[in-house]
């Protein structure tokens, strides 16, 4: 079974964007964490293949948890997640080994299914209209 970590600051963030992906992909796990600590405690314990991971953390910076990833564990795909959508802030996620770098204003269905789908193979994504619903709750909580 695939395993998605989602490590951001915002608890309502966590559990609807968590809440998105396990109804958008019913076949995968998925954990959330508030802080760096915690990310890398649960990577050691559950492995996961895709880790979104906030900018900022209370306990420190995405970008440097990114790379400590990378390092660590190259095998998974780390996706930066940012409020603000400036180059320099793609171009620090990217220099920082992220393989994909999202602002939360630009936060597309299509976008993470096809990230998620291409470092996932064969992954199952739902298609009924009731088990994409939380796609919507996503939306109203970044308007």
């Amino acid at each position: 079974m695939y395993c998605i970590l989602v490590a951001d600051k915002e608890s309502i963030f966590r559990a609807v964007f968590a809440t998105f992906l396990a109804k958008l992909f019913p076949n995968i796990m998925v954990s959330v964490v508030g802080n760096s600590a915690e990310a890398l405690e649960r990577i050691k314990a559950d492995s996961p293949d895709v880790v979104f991971i906030n900018v900022r953390l209370p306990d420190g910076n995405g970008l440097r948890l990114t790379k400590k990833i990378k390092n660590e564990y190259p095998d998974v795909a780390c996706v930066v997640l940012s409020l603000y959508d400036y180059p320099e802030y793609s171009e620090a996620a990217i220099s920082n080994q992220a393989d994909y770098f999202i602002s939360y204003a630009a936060l597309k269905r299509e976008e993470i299914v096809r990230f998620i789908e291409s470092k996932l193979p064969g992954i199952a994504i739902a298609r009924s209209e009731t088990e994409l619903t939380s796609g919507s709750r996503l939306k109203q909580l970044r308007s």
